[in-house]
């Protein structure tokens, strides 16, 4: 039993990286401008853009536009902007 839990943590890692599971950021490279395919005579969506960061954080987060409208399966390409309220550099990850 001591090899199978052994053995077991990077069965795990392997299946979280392919799958995307408990947040792990897939590995394998997919081009989602093929996937990714607007659906005609769909309703369109207006798709509004949220910036709360937590009261902690030295930084302001600002979408560049408040919302977009698409249709379902077409991509949208939006921008934030960042804003440091220190003077030391921070790295964040969205």
């Amino acid at each position: 039993t001591i090899s199978f839990t052994y053995a077991s943590v990077p069965l795990y890692r392997i299946f979280c990286q392919k799958t995307g599971f408990a947040g792990t950021v897939k590995t394998e490279d997919v081009d989602y401008t093929e996937r990714a395919k607007p659906v005609s005579g769909k309703r369109l969506l207006t798709i509004k853009f949220n910036a709360d960061v937590s009261e902690g954080m030295p930084w302001k987060f600002i979408p560049q536009q408040p919302h977009v409208k698409v249709v379902p399966g077409e991509a949208a390409l939006v921008f934030y902007k960042a804003l440091n309220k220190t003077d030391k550099p921070i790295i964040g990850v969205a």
